[in-house]
């Protein structure tokens, strides 16, 4: 019977994790659609009359173009600012992705980081056009956070 050499301890490191405050602080404000009231269901070719495309279906879209235009945003919005503050953007795209227009909503109190804000969004325009499911013009409500 042969003798087993004495297993030797083993190091233990523990892993590095993120924060998850800080990640929760860091990830980026979903967009926030405000539309008109829906007008009611049309009769549709799918499902029963009268169902239209589907609630479901519609807030899934609307979603992903939230998510488009984003990620279109964040394109051109600086990894750092000269004045730290959040400031709300309103603004509108049409059915063939052009920008509307843009306003401040929630200023931020300081002029400079406000245009900032609205630059950014002038700057990404044109934005994706909306799916055909998404009822145009479309409206958004995004706050910046600068840091």
């Amino acid at each position: 019977m042969a003798m087993e050499a004495p297993a030797k301890p083993v190091a233990v490191r523990k892993a590095v994790t993120a924060n998850p405050i800080r990640e929760l602080q860091a990830a980026p404000p979903q967009p926030v659609m405000s539309e008109p009231t829906p007008p009611p269901p049309e009769p549709s070719a799918q499902g029963a009359p009268g169902m239209g495309a589907g609630p479901v279906a519609k807030m899934a879209e609307v979603q992903d173009y939230s998510a488009m235009v984003w990620g279109r945003i964040m394109r051109f919005k600086p990894d750092r600012a000269r004045y730290p503050g959040k400031v709300t953007v309103r603004f509108t795209i049409a059915g063939d992705g052009s920008l509307v227009s843009a306003d401040i909503s929630e200023p931020s109190g300081i002029p400079a980081l406000d245009q900032l804000a609205l630059d950014v969004v002038r700057r990404a325009a044109p934005f994706p056009s909306p799916p055909a499911e998404v009822d145009t013009p479309v409206a958004f409500n995004i706050p910046f956070q600068f840091r």
